[in-house]
C-alpha cells in the first residue's frame, strides 16, 4: 500500500476540539469482550472528562398468568449475579477519578438502550463484541451489530482481535477513516477530523473500490484520481490543518482492505459510517461493518449516516 500526503501539518497548542463526549454509555455483559471494552470506555471518559454510565441489561421476564416458581427464582438469581458483578467492578478501582453511575435494568436490549440513550443524553456508546463467525451469527445474531445499526449516536466497538492486541485504552496517534464516497458522510467525516484534531493524530482517509466498478473505459488510474479528488474535498477549506493527513486508495474487498490498512498505518481507531435501521443485519453473515469489527486490530468507531 502507498499513501499520498495531502498537506503538511502546522501544529498548534491553541487548537480547539470540535466534538466532545459528555455522557458515555458503557453496555456490559461482564464477559471477556466487555472487560476489554471497559478499559476503552474509562480511557475515553478520562480523555474527554465525561460522565460514564455503566449499564447491564437483564433479559425480560416471561409473563404468565401464574409465574412458575422456577422462573421467579431464576430472575432473582440473574439479578443477584449482576449486582455482584457490578459491585466487583466498582471495588476494582477502574472507575476511580471518573464521574460515573451504574445501572441494572431489565428488558429487551434495544428498548432499554434506546430509552437510556435518550433520557441520559448519551453522546457515545462503548461495548465489546464476541465476533461470532458467519454460521453462528446467522443463528444467534450479533447483539453488537444490532446496537450499532440502531443507535442514534456513535458506537465504539471493541472486537475480539482488538481485545487481544494490547492496544486498548491507549492514546490515539493514528486514525483511519474508511469512506465509500457514495453516501452522505457528514457524521463520520466530522468525527474523524475531530479525533485527529483533538489528539493531533495522523489521519488516513481510505477508499476501497471493487473490481466490478472498473469498466474498460475507466481504468484504475482514473478511478484513483477521481477518488483522490473527492477525498481532498472532505478536508476543511482552511490552508492549515492541525494534524498530518494522507489518503489511500486501493482495489479489493472493503472489509479485508480496511483491516489491512489499519494494520499498515498502526491505527488506534477506525472510523466507519453505517446506515441505521438495516433490517435483519444482525443475523446476516459477512456485512462489511461487522467483519471489520471482528478482525480489526483496534477499536472501531461506528457512526450513523
Amino acid at each position: 500500500m502507498s499513501t499520498a500526503m495531502i498537506r503538511q501539518p502546522q501544529l498548534s497548542p491553541a487548537r480547539s476540539s470540535q466534538v466532545g463526549f459528555r455522557t458515555i454509555l458503557f453496555a456490559t455483559d461482564f464477559g471477556p469482550s466487555s472487560q476489554a471494552a471497559l478499559r476503552e470506555a474509562t480511557a475515553t471518559a478520562r480523555a474527554y472528562e465525561a460522565r460514564l454510565l455503566v449499564l447491564h441489561v437483564l433479559p425480560p421476564e416471561t409473563y404468565y398468568d401464574v409465574i412458575p416458581e422456577g422462573a421467579l427464582l431464576e430472575a432473582k438469581e440473574q439479578k443477584r449475579w449482576a449486582e455482584h458483578q457490578m459491585t466487583q467492578l466498582l471495588i476494582s478501582g477502574g472507575l476511580r477519578d471518573i464521574l460515573h453511575e451504574v445501572q441494572i435494568q431489565r428488558g429487551s436490549i434495544d428498548a432499554v438502550l434506546a430509552k437510556t440513550i435518550e433520557s441520559e443524553k448519551v453522546d457515545l456508546v462503548v461495548l465489546g463484541s464476541h465476533g461470532l463467525k458467519s454460521a453462528r451469527k446467522l443463528v444467534f445474531g450479533s447483539v453488537a451489530e444490532h446496537i450499532f445499526r440502531t443507535s442514534p449516536c456513535p458506537v465504539l466497538v471493541v472486537g475480539p482481535q482488538a481485545a487481544t492486541k494490547g492496544r486498548i485504552g491507549r492514546s490515539v496517534h493514528s486514525v483511519l477513516w474508511a469512506t465509500s464516497l457514495s453516501s452522505p458522510e457528514d457524521g463520520p467525516r466530522r468525527l474523524a477530523l475531530s479525533l485527529a484534531q483533538e489528539h493531533q493524530a495522523r489521519l488516513t482517509m481510505l477508499h476501497v473500490w471493487q473490481a466490478s466498478q472498473a469498466f474498460p473505459y475507466r481504468d484504475t488510474e482514473r478511478l484513483r484520481r477521481e477518488a483522490s479528488q473527492k477525498l481532498e474535498e472532505f478536508l476543511p477549506e482552511e490552508n492549515v490543518l492541525w494534524f498530518p493527513a494522507s489518503m489511500l486508495m486501493v482495489e479489493g474487498s472493503p472489509e479485508e482492505e480496511i483491516v489491512a490498512a489499519a494494520r499498515a498505518v498502526k491505527a488506534d481507531r477506525i472510523v466507519l459510517g453505517v446506515r441505521r435501521g438495516h433490517p435483519h443485519a444482525s443475523h446476516l453473515p459477512g456485512t462489511i461493518a461487522y467483519e471489520v469489527v471482528r478482525n480489526s486490530p483496534c477499536p472501531v468507531l461506528i457512526v450513523p449516516k
